[in-house]
């Protein structure tokens, strides 16, 4: 799926410190990266993004809303990204296709 737009904002919830804030952040950073980058994003730094944003939103109900936002203002799938990562460790790089 091809990006939509350049400007959108992040999906935020308000009760985010700044240190939560940046970790949730870089987690769709690197989804961007995957997309935008002609090599992708490096298979550890997606997967360790991930945990912190899980962290911080331990809900899966929370997760899901906040990735289906994202993807719906960017037009960038990170679900399938996550699970290519999971499933294929033998790659060092996560790229959109």
């Amino acid at each position: 799926m091809e990006r939509r737009s350049d400007n959108y904002e992040y999906p935020l919830f308000d009760d985010w410190t700044t240190a939560e804030l940046m970790e949730v952040l870089e987690f769709f950073r690197n989804i961007e990266r995957a997309y935008q980058d002609p090599r992708g994003v490096q298979r550890e730094q997606l997967l360790q993004s991930y945990r912190n944003f899980q962290k911080i939103n331990p809900a899966p109900a929370d997760q899901h809303q906040l990735q289906r936002s994202f993807e719906a203002r960017s037009g960038l799938d990170g679900f399938h990204l996550i699970k290519r990562a999971r499933d294929c460790p033998e790659l060092n790089w996560i790229k959109a296709k």
